[in-house]
């Protein structure tokens, strides 16, 4: 729903991982509409429980992201987005000097996250059901004793 003026979101929640953590990506963070959008909607962007990250997802807990089985602690270098915010990042990202620019890391550069608080806010809910009954593609697959019957031509 759209409650309380919030945005509503399409799409995963995103861990970016940065190569790097100069001084000046903080400010450039902050600095951002994503990020004011997010302080104005009450939201704390650098939680302590983040070490240093920046979250710009609503209700994404420290549990969500240890369930997520990430595998990694959070640390200033990363950024916790909706998919469909991370142009915002980049954009922000993007005024800081050339050479000192964070870039997302070659081997690791994101995550998608599931939560567990309320799922139905990380769920898409423009997905239209026409979509399913109009694919060319659709083969009848009977199932018969757990095995997949292809019936002969």
């Amino acid at each position: 729903g759209d409650a309380g003026g919030q945005t509503a979101h399409c799409g995963r929640v995103l861990v970016l991982c940065y190569n790097r953590h100069p001084q000046n990506m903080d400010a450039a963070l902050q600095d951002s509409d994503l990020a004011r959008r997010c302080v104005k909607q009450g939201m704390d962007i650098q939680p302590t429980w983040a070490n240093g990250a920046k979250i710009f997802v609503e209700g994404v807990t420290a549990s969500d992201i240890e369930e997520s089985r990430y595998g990694t602690e959070l640390c200033p270098r990363h950024v916790v987005v909706w998919e469909d915010d991370e142009e915002h990042v980049n954009n922000a990202l993007a005024k800081l000097p050339y050479k000192t620019r964070p870039r997302l890391k070659p081997n690791a550069p994101k995550a998608a996250i599931p939560s567990s608080s309320n799922d139905s806010r990380f769920e898409c809910q423009t997905m239209s059901e026409e979509a399913d009954v109009t694919d060319d593609d659709h083969y009848d697959m009977p199932v018969k004793r757990t095995f997949i019957d292809i019936p002969g031509k």
